[in-house]
């Protein structure tokens, strides 16, 4: 089935420069003795089941084996480019997984986010299984839809919403610049519920300040003549599907080219700006890289397509992550020949990397960004410096591997005495903590905690830890990782107590 989709992708993908190319594309890492990490050389064997129920789970199948029912979103959009404005019809079919009867459920209106950019989001009117709802804030982005009856445990009920968004006048998630518009986060989504209460964690600029669940996306979209859609899903007979992800984004505009080929059974677009050919043979070639990597680590993409959007302005940053569908801020100095002397500081490159890792962490392996976002970020990173490692873009002194290694020597330098640590961050504080004291210091939850993850990885030893962080993988695929799971999975491979109460001291 995967493979008759791709043919039909590919077949009947409208480019504007540049033809589809089939190519059989397989990277081979660098000698072992080229580098301190080995990692990838290890072909390690998951170990066999005992008392601990996480152990020897990964068999490469990455399929949604869980029994938790699913949201189903039927979405229609409209884009008008002279208003500057989206409408939306957007059909839940919402699961009570909650545990608990419930009279109302809470939704995050990301769209509620921008009006002091200009933004804005209008309601047209809210029904839950045909009666009028109503439909109110609670909390700056956070709103709460009353329902008409009880929802029992387990139940379902159909929900609509009508409503009209104004795009705010900027690259942002949500937002417009020229004729391209972002969709980030455009459909509405529920909550989730935990230890007897609604999460209520308002939307703000900062990290990715999202939490949801794995569901079923249907959505179409009408734009105007001549401008292209970059989305989550796959796109058959004008709608595009997406299972089993936890968010649904798109790029629409008028702008971009279209890059396509074919990995393995993975159909790759690239979408963009028509005067950067050469930035996006780039983001292709890392895309393949990455994906060759991340699958023999962490088990194969298990989706159909994937879409990295290169763009003008991503708002000071160097990507954003959505399933199956990544933004990248592009450099226009590569189309004249300009080169990175050291390839491992290339952005696109590590941006590429990191968008790609996040497939897997936040993406398949979920958890709360907005509380935790050391979670996924930590991960992500280590893993864009395994990329770098195994593809030798580490030159001269500066390798990221060494960094992190470095990194986690004045962390336990610094809790003992021995010197000061340049991240001094909590990694408990949430999103809202490190926006109210000093922003600047969220680009330390990444690296902290991926210096973390290289000191298990240095413990454990190569075999070890890449059979431990497939068994991770296999084990939360589709759910929600919280910080005691997490704590509990890796000290069941280790003794790690310390060093856990080190870095979250």
């Amino acid at each position: 089935m995967k493979k008759r989709i791709l043919t039909f992708l590919l077949a009947s993908a409208v480019l504007s420069t540049t033809a589809c190319q089939k190519k059989a594309y397989k990277v081979s890492c660098k000698d072992a003795s080229a580098t301190d990490t080995q990692i990838l050389k290890a072909a390690a064997i998951p170990s066999e089941a005992s008392y601990d129920p996480t152990v020897g789970l990964w068999d490469g199948d990455l399929s949604n084996h869980t029994t938790r029912q699913k949201n189903q979103y039927d979405v229609s959009m409209k884009l008008d480019y002279i208003t500057r404005s989206l409408e939306v019809l957007e059909e839940l079919t919402y699961v009570n997984n909650t545990g608990s009867a419930q009279s109302e459920i809470y939704f995050n209106v990301v769209s509620d986010g921008y009006y002091d950019d200009g933004g804005d989001i209008r309601i047209g009117y809210t029904n839950a299984d045909g009666a009028s709802a109503t439909f109110s804030k609670v909390n700056d982005t956070v709103y709460a839809l009353k329902l008409p009856s009880t929802l029992e445990v387990d139940g379902t009920i159909h929900i609509e919403l009508k409503y009209t968004i104004i795009f705010p006048d900027g690259a942002y998630r949500l937002g417009t610049t020229g004729n391209t518009f972002n969709l980030g986060h455009a459909i509405l989504t529920p909550s989730l519920y935990e230890n007897g209460h609604w999460l209520s964690q308002p939307y703000i600029e900062l990290g990715d300040a999202f939490y949801s669940e794995i569901s079923d996306y249907r959505v179409s979209i009408d734009v105007p003549d001549g401008y292209k859609v970059a989305s989550t899903g796959t796109k058959i007979n004008d709608v595009y599907v997406a299972e089993d992800v936890r968010d649904f984004a798109m790029v629409v505009s008028s702008e971009m080219n279209i890059l396509c080929e074919e990995y393995g059974d993975i159909a790759l677009f690239v979408y963009y700006p028509k005067k950067c050919p050469h930035a996006a043979e780039l983001v292709m070639d890392t895309a393949k890289k990455s994906l060759d990597l991340y699958d023999s680590l962490l088990g194969e993409y298990p989706y159909d397509t994937l879409t990295l959007v290169l763009s003008n302005d991503t708002v000071g940053v160097g990507g954003m992550e959505y399933p199956g569908l990544i933004t990248i801020n592009t450099d226009s100095r590569i189309e004249s020949g300009f080169q990175y002397q050291n390839p491992a500081i290339n952005p696109i490159t590590r941006a590429v990397a990191n968008g790609i890792a996040h497939q897997w962490f936040y993406g398949i392996v979920g958890n709360d960004q907005i509380r935790h976002a050391w979670i996924d970020e930590g991960m992500c990173r280590f893993m864009e410096a395994l990329y770098c490692d195994c593809y030798n873009e580490n030159q001269g002194e500066y390798t990221l591997l060494q960094e992190l290694s470095n990194e986690d020597q004045g962390i336990y330098d610094a809790y003992f005495g021995g010197s000061e640590s340049c991240f001094n961050m909590n990694l408990n504080s949430s999103l809202y903590d490190i926006n109210r004291s000093h922003p600047q210091e969220y680009i330390e939850v990444s690296y902290k905690s991926a210096a973390m993850i290289y000191h298990i990885y240095r413990e454990l030893g190569p075999d070890a830890f890449v059979s431990a962080i497939r068994d991770y993988v296999a084990y939360f695929a589709y759910t929600e990782v919280t910080p005691e799971e997490f704590f509990y999975f890796w000290n069941l491979r280790g003794d790690f107590e310390e060093m856990f109460t080190i870095y979250f001291t």
